[in-house]
């Protein structure tokens, strides 16, 4: 992810995404389920909070990892 964002911002900009991402990385990991989690839909929820991807962008990601794990929470 942090390449996505240097890639797609500059400067000062990109450095206050990756103070957010470490951030929001943080809140997660302190979360009681965190690590019960599907790591590919952790990367949807905090690419959408950044602002770097809509919710649109990010519903097929989120829609073949249903698919391939039915009855798994994906909240």
């Amino acid at each position: 992810m942090t390449r996505l964002i240097w890639d797609e911002h500059d400067g000062d900009e990109a450095v206050a995404l990756l103070q957010d991402l470490t951030e929001r990385l943080d809140e997660l990991a302190d979360e009681p389920d965190f690590l019960d989690r599907p790591v590919e839909i952790l990367i949807e929820r905090i690419r959408r909070e950044l602002g770097l991807v809509d919710d649109e962008a990010s519903q097929p990601v989120i829609a073949r990892w249903r698919a391939a794990h039915p009855g798994a929470d994906t909240s």
